[in-house]
């Protein structure tokens, strides 16, 4: 029989017990991962009939661990531009009857590449003319100055200390790739690690770019110590790569398993929760949709302010504000249902309700500076909605910028409201991304303190002391400045009947908030951690030493005790492994790690913010294999690097997420083995002010985490929630 202790999740809390007639009947599931155990009045997570109970709610990753045992999507899905899709390319001269290689990614596969290049060289065939134009036609073994051109392939990312060897700052060498277009269309180019690029010998000055009907020439030029374009780096041996994918940006697409795209009112990084025939996605400021999940229609938007919790002596201390407070609201309701019924969602209905709502925090913080105080820290990258909500299929409880917790019923009607005093917190340099969990009839949110509220009223059950707020006059404060335990969402386990709280720093008690005690680390803790069986997995860039930057990563083993009494954490309770990813391409500016792990089978996950998979044997405690992922990327955006979402298992599969559009799929083991990779290709087309695309103007990043129900996955984009299905 097998063992229902190895499945995905022992963060869930109040576990109902397995009777030995279930057993009997062999309801069971194999996953590998969190002590997930399967009952007969209710579902594994990830199969269709799941619903979310109060015993086991439905949040950030599922459960919080990111397993779905009894799910089964789609292993392949995409949409990618037809003018993309018959891309061809090859490295030499094109002659007569050249057909080329399928490029149907846009990712090209195959180089020339040079180096050294000396003077004569950037004197000469690559000398630009005076108009900033390259004649340069190469092929393989062809001289350049000193140096000759040679093949080199591409597993999406160009290494160039295995491609032309170790270069040193400041070294220049060049790439270069003939590209066959059907028709001519127009492009855009995603890029890391060029110095500059010429298309047909013109020196690209912007994304958008144009290829020619049949045979095109794309010269890059390189330069060692850089990470991304134009942006010097510190000397680093590893900044010496090219990431390139082309985009199309008109026409049609060929869709395959995309089941609906659903354009959702305002960008966030915040993940899906599922409730049965429902799914509930949060948009920037602060609104709540609830979407159907057959078919992806919003059937009910809810936009939540600072406003709701003004008691009635707030609405007297400026009768003024209050009166344009009021106007602005009843807009906003218009506009909640405005979102519901123009379909496709319009960037102008977008744009007016954020201008509301940001006219609404103003008149707010005119009304009380302190109760209402949207200053004290920034909405920083992440903006006013990257928490992911909480359900437990009666009420949603969602958490915003700057700690506003809202419950809503499961039809919409708001049940509570609860503004959180932050103006004594410290600041936050990049906002706060900390997903809420609700563990023994509480909904507990953390904004550099943890905060624990009743789920029937919204009152404060408990909070934690300013002494336990990660500040350099507080006990638990981790020494390097940053507040990064308002990055790593709450997780909760059962410790002896007791659910705990467990933030990357200490742990609390649910029932009455006392505090257990705490594990300080180095700093540097961006990723939530994990609980498997008894075991704390918990990953951070330093460990008494400066390892930010260097492709240094420290996984804590934590072995949790039997009690839930203090002192929580024995001195030999932690076994700490470096994770050292500095041998691959990196771009030198990511943090080493945003997503959080997958513990599944024995094996331990982890993806760094540069894409690199390493897999890790829970009990040996060392690496099982390492591999550079097949991601394309582009700069900028609310995450840096090229990985922020945490890998996440469905079945047998591990579902590895880029931040722009790819899905590369693997069987999990301790032997790497792709089986898929997947690309929306779409671009926002730079007219919506609300999103950061808009900026950027650039492919729709996915760093939101997914979420399974039976044969469909679901994942939010920046811009649109997608429902892949192969029915």
């Amino acid at each position: 029989m097998e063992d229902i202790e190895k499945t995905a999740s022992a963060a869930r809390i109040n576990r109902r017990t397995f009777s030995l007639a279930v057993l009997a009947l062999g309801v069971l599931l194999l996953c590998g991962g969190v002590g997930q155990k399967a009952w007969a009045d209710d579902a594994a997570i990830g199969a269709p009939d799941f619903r979310p109970s109060p015993e086991h709610p439905f949040g950030w990753r599922g459960d919080g661990s990111g397993c779905f045992p009894a799910a089964n999507p789609p292993l392949h899905w995409g949409r990618v531009a037809k003018s993309v899709k018959t891309l061809r390319i090859q490295v030499n001269k094109p002659k007569d009857g050249d057909t080329g290689t399928a490029a149907s990614e846009g990712v090209i596969r195959q180089w020339l590449v040079l180096w050294p290049v000396d003077k004569a060289a950037e004197q000469g065939p690559l000398k630009p003319a005076a108009d900033a134009k390259i004649d340069c036609w190469p092929s393989e073994n062809d001289k350049a100055g000193e140096a000759a051109w040679k093949k080199a392939e591409s597993d999406g990312t160009l290494d160039l200390n295995k491609a032309l060897g170790p270069g040193k700052l400041k070294d220049i060498g060049y790439a270069h790739a003939y590209i066959f277009a059907e028709a001519k269309a127009r492009f855009r180019l995603g890029m890391m690690g060029a110095d500059k690029v010429y298309v047909n010998g013109t020196l690209l000055k912007g994304g958008d770019f144009d290829l020619e009907k049949g045979w095109n020439r794309l010269l890059v030029r390189l330069v060692s110590g850089r990470g991304g374009p134009g942006g010097p780096m510190d000397p680093h041996p590893n900044c010496w790569y090219l990431r390139m994918a082309i985009y199309g940006i008109s026409g049609q697409s060929e869709s395959e398993n995309v089941a609906c795209t659903t354009k959702m009112p305002g960008w966030s990084i915040s993940s899906p929760v599922i409730a049965g025939d429902k799914l509930f996605v949060l948009g920037d400021m602060r609104t709540l949709c609830y979407v159907n999940a057959s078919d992806g229609k919003i059937l009910w938007a809810r936009t939540a302010t600072l406003w709701d919790a003004a008691t009635e002596e707030d609405k007297k201390a400026d009768p003024a504000a209050t009166k344009e407070i009021e106007g602005l609201v009843a807009r906003l309701a218009q506009l909640d249902q405005l979102i519901v019924t123009t379909v496709p969602l319009t960037d102008a209905i977008i744009a007016e309700k954020h201008g509301i709502e940001a006219k609404i925090d103003k008149l707010a913080f005119r009304v009380d500076s302190k109760k209402f105080n949207v200053k004290v820290m920034e909405a920083g990258e992440p903006g006013c909605s990257p928490r992911t909500p909480v359900t437990d299929g009666r009420c949603v409880y969602a958490n915003f910028y700057p700690c506003l917790t809202v419950c809503y019923s499961i039809d919409g009607e708001r049940k509570w409201v609860h503004n959180h005093d932050v103006s004594e917190l410290p600041g936050t340099e990049h906002g706060v991304t900390c997903s809420p969990c609700l563990a023994g009839g509480k909904v507990i949110v953390h904004v550099s303190r943890t905060i624990a509220l009743d789920t029937g009223a919204g009152n404060v059950a408990w909070q934690m002391p300013a002494e336990h707020t990660h500040t350099p006059a507080s006990k638990d404060f981790v020494g390097n400045g940053s507040l990064n335990d308002d990055d790593a969402s709450l997780i909760t386990c059962m410790i002896d009947k007791e659910a705990v709280v467990l933030t990357p720093v200490y742990a609390v008690r649910v029932r009455d908030g006392k505090y257990l005690g705490s594990l300080r680390y180095g700093g540097g803790c961006i990723p939530a951690a994990v609980v498997n069986h008894n075991m704390w997995y918990r990953l951070h860039t330093r460990l008494g030493q400066d390892g930010w930057g260097l492709g240094l990563t420290w996984l804590d083993f934590i072995k949790l005790p039997d009690k839930a009494e203090p002192p929580f954490f024995s001195p030999d309770a932690r076994t700490s492994i470096k994770i050292d990813i500095s041998k691959f391409p990196r771009e030198k500016l990511a943090e080493e790690n945003i997503a959080s792990p997958l513990c599944h089978d024995g094996l331990i996950y982890v993806v760094s913010a540069d894409g690199i998979l390493t897999v890790l044997d829970a009990e040996k405690h060392e690496v099982a294999y390492q591999q550079l992922l097949d991601f394309d990327n582009l700069p900028g955006g609310p995450a840096r690097g090229v990985c922020g979402a945490s890998p996440a298992l469905a079945g047998k599969y591990v579902y590895l997420f880029g931040n722009h559009g790819t899905c590369v799929v693997i069987e999990a083991g301790r032997k790497f083995k792709q089986v898929a990779r997947n690309h929306i290709d779409f671009f926002t087309g730079g007219e919506d002010t609300v999103c950061w695309q808009a900026a950027y103007g650039q492919q729709e990043q996915t760093i939101s985490c997914p979420v399974f129900q039976g044969k469909r996955m679901y994942y939010r984009g920046i811009v649109n929630l997608y429902c892949i299905d192969s029915n």
